[in-house]
């Protein structure tokens, strides 16, 4: 998962149907474009397996129809990838 990635949340144990998850009580689709990773040094997983939580993905701000919601890496899954290059690319390409 990276920046600009389409995802669509994955925690939603019951769709389409009022289970009182937030996706649920905000009437969302529960699709959404990934705005930033998070840093967090409260990370749980981290906390009790460090390797496991860079491969797992960390937290994302993911921007849904229904507003701004955090997930964990394994609670959305990429439907459409960004095709937006690193700045680091960029740049060479520019230069």
């Amino acid at each position: 998962m990276q920046v600009g990635d389409l995802v669509k949340a994955s925690n939603c144990d019951n769709p389409g149907h009022w289970c009182g998850c937030w996706f649920c009580s905000n009437n969302s689709n529960g699709i959404g474009v990934v705005i930033k990773r998070i840093q967090s040094g409260r990370d749980p997983l981290g906390t009790i397996a460090p390797g496991a939580a860079k491969s797992q993905g960390g937290y994302w701000s993911i921007m849904f129809d229904a507003g701004l919601h955090k997930l964990y890496g394994t609670e959305a899954k990429v439907i459409n990838e960004s095709r937006r290059h690193g700045t680091e690319e960029v740049n060479r390409c520019l230069a």
